[in-house]
């Protein structure tokens, strides 16, 4: 039986202190996407502009819209879908 590797080290659910690559193709971490938010991003559109964040293969989305809801929970910011 294999070992699921994220089952006690979720990047997507908690604030690392170290810096986590989540657009691994666009070599963006979660610090990035947590301070874009911090400054008002509000949208996965404004994301991808502004960082290029899932615009290559797509697979850190469902990751990197999670940091952004985990994001704006914090802040009272209204997600613009």
């Amino acid at each position: 039986m294999r070992a699921n590797i994220n089952e006690n080290d979720s990047h997507c659910n908690s604030q690392p202190r170290t810096a986590v690559y989540i657009c691994v193709c666009n070599a963006v971490t979660d610090r990035e996407i947590r301070q874009a938010a911090a400054l008002g991003v509000t949208s996965l559109q404004q994301l991808k502009d502004a960082l290029g964040v899932a615009t290559c293969c797509g697979r850190c989305e469902g990751c990197v819209h999670q940091i952004l809801q985990e994001e704006s929970d914090s802040t009272g910011a209204t997600l613009v879908a």
